[in-house]
């Protein structure tokens, strides 16, 4: 066990391993107390996995039951809900893309990658940087990490970087959820690298660039939350 423990006021270990939760038990095992383990597919008979992947449809893609599908149509709801779950089974239950559902759930995320190489329909037309950086994660850690696809998308994602180093999203620069809205079914906005953030949203601009870096990475924390998109 490594020497982190020590730098903690109350031990969680615990609590961790008497925990219900048989994913959770065996990570900590696994990652924490260091221990052999079974193979990871020991996981994917789990009945909380199975009824997930029941919801999968046949072209990979999983559907979203909440109100903003009819709402808002023009963007694309089940994308947001195919994320969801391909991030609990390749984060939470260590699925690859040797499982049948992990290839099919790929096969769908590649039929909404755009011609320019990101990943879009989330927000309708307009492209967010921080969607595309997850749906790329995800795909790198259930095996997908020489596909070229994904290397399209990374040259997207740097062709968009701005001059301070961060990454700004069209919605990022309206104000109001009106302007917000109305964009959705338009063509794609392109910003400029310098006047993106200087001269559009305030609140973008009071972002402070260190954390601007990392708003590509934000999804993966914002999709383990209890609430649905958006």
């Amino acid at each position: 066990m490594g020497k982190w423990i020590k730098r903690l006021r109350v031990d969680p270990l615990p609590s961790l391993i008497s925990s219900k939760d048989e994913a959770l038990r065996y990570s900590v095992r696994r990652d924490l107390l260091e221990e052999e383990v079974s193979s990871v597919e020991s996981l994917w008979e789990l009945p909380e996995v199975l009824k997930i992947i029941r919801k999968q449809r046949i072209d990979g893609a999983w559907p979203y039951k909440g109100r903003t599908k009819y709402s808002y149509p023009t963007i694309n709801s089940d994308l947001a809900e195919t994320i969801k779950n391909l991030s609990r089974l390749v984060e939470k239950y260590g699925f690859h893309r040797c499982h049948p559902a992990i290839r099919k759930a790929a096969d769908y995320l590649f039929t909404c990658q755009m011609e320019e190489g990101d990943f879009r329909g989330i927000y309708g037309t307009q492209y967010m940087p921080w969607y595309h950086a997850l749906i790329t994660e995800l795909l790198i850690k259930a095996g997908y990490v020489d596909d070229a696809r994904l290397e399209k998308g990374f040259k997207w994602l740097i062709s968009i970087i701005h001059d301070d180093g961060g990454w700004c999203g069209p919605l990022q620069t309206v104000p109001g959820v009106s302007g917000e809205r109305g964009i959705w079914s338009l063509p794609p906005m392109r910003l400029s690298k310098n006047e993106g953030v200087e001269h559009f949203w305030p609140l973008t601009k009071a972002i402070p660039p260190l954390p601007r870096l990392f708003l590509p990475f934000f999804s993966t924390l914002y999709l383990s939350l209890p609430f649905s998109f958006p």
